[in-house]
């Protein structure tokens, strides 16, 4: 889910207000996307084949917000407001994916919820880096 919840969610640990375009994006988790890959990379049927990896369903960004404001008051953190940001040129304003080929080749479904998602990946960018010197 990288696309919506690292553009905000790596913000939240260094209590910068993150920022958001107005319009619904797919996102999937990374764990399910590493699934995937493995899947595919194991299965002969994957070979030579594109398959799209995605929950099947837009994120609404008013609903990736309120997700966002949920997790920092969970955590006991002050929730900063949260600013819509201008749409850039030529954005792409929604999104559509079915995972239904991979459902159907690999067996694949994604299993990680967006607040779930959200949760894990706000751990991760809040722990502490020692490997990275940070």
């Amino acid at each position: 889910m990288e696309d919506i919840q690292g553009t905000g969610v790596r913000q939240l640990p260094h209590h910068n207000p993150p920022r958001f375009s107005d319009f619904g994006r797919l996102g999937v988790y990374v764990g399910d996307v590493v699934r995937a890959l493995r899947r595919a990379a194991a299965h002969p049927a994957a070979a030579g084949e594109t398959f799209q990896i995605a929950t099947g369903r837009p994120t609404a960004i008013a609903d990736l917000a309120g997700a966002v404001q949920d997790l920092l008051h969970a955590h006991g953190l002050p929730v900063p407001p949260l600013s819509y940001a201008p749409a850039r040129p030529a954005e792409v304003r929604t999104t559509r994916a079915s995972p239904a080929k991979a459902a159907a080749r690999l067996d694949w479904r994604p299993e990680v919820e967006l607040a779930d998602g959200l949760a894990r990946t706000y751990a991760a960018f809040a722990r502490p880096r020692a490997l990275s010197g940070g």
